[in-house]
């Protein structure tokens, strides 16, 4: 079994990939924050840890602080990492290709490693090359955000009518879950993973998964 870890924008989405990995992939499932992740790269626990980064502007920092840490451990099962994000908040694979350079080659009194960053495609690679050390993350988008799939799922394949007269998206998600017969949001969350089982974003992560793990 392999190890990875996937950076998520907040709670909802570890909440819902928690559940989208134990029903898929069937791997230990850990949920963390991104300063005790280093723990758990220590430990070279096997599965996946899910990191809640506490919003999108976090994502990014998260990704090339921990990257740059884990390159200088060496000694570590882990080759490729996720990021899953919401495509409404426009993050770009070349701007993280840009952060994580900067940061890696910004000046380091306690690291005296060099790196390379490489771009190709959704994945951005972190190399150090004297010692023959390489980490990549991989950017999956959620086409709008997850909310708003959930959201158009409760109408398309529930049948809910939820027009936007009930108010804004989380006002009309309480109001579906509600019609659904949840006890809680979460649980819709949990639940309503199947939902998305034929689409494409749903299956491209559970095949990047299938593969790391």
């Amino acid at each position: 079994m392999g190890s990875t870890i996937a950076f998520l924008e907040g709670e909802h989405d570890a909440i819902f990939f928690q559940q989208f990995v134990e029903t898929y992939n069937k791997v230990p499932v850990t949920t963390s924050r991104p300063r005790e992740a280093i723990k758990f790269v220590r430990r070279l626990s096997p599965g996946i840890m899910l990191l809640d980064c506490q919003g999108a502007t976090h994502l990014f920092p998260a990704a090339k602080i921990l990257m740059r840490q884990m390159i200088n451990i060496g000694r570590s099962p882990y080759r490729e990492l996720l990021m899953i994000a919401d495509s409404d908040v426009n993050l770009s694979v070349n701007e993280l290709a840009r952060e994580i350079d900067n940061y890696v080659h910004a000046h380091c009194k306690t690291h005296t490693l060099s790196f390379n960053v490489g771009c190709d495609g959704n994945k951005v690679t972190l190399t150090e090359p004297s010692k023959e050390r390489s980490l990549s993350v991989q950017l999956h988008l959620v086409p709008d955000s997850l909310e708003a799939q959930i959201l158009e799922a409760m109408q398309t394949k529930k049948g809910l009518k939820l027009p936007s007269t009930l108010g804004p998206e989380r006002a009309r998600l309480l109001s579906g879950c509600a019609q659904l017969g949840y006890s809680d949001f979460e649980d819709l969350l949990r639940d309503s993973v199947k939902w998305f089982e034929e689409t494409k974003w749903s299956r491209d992560i559970r095949d990047k998964l299938d593969k790391i793990l």
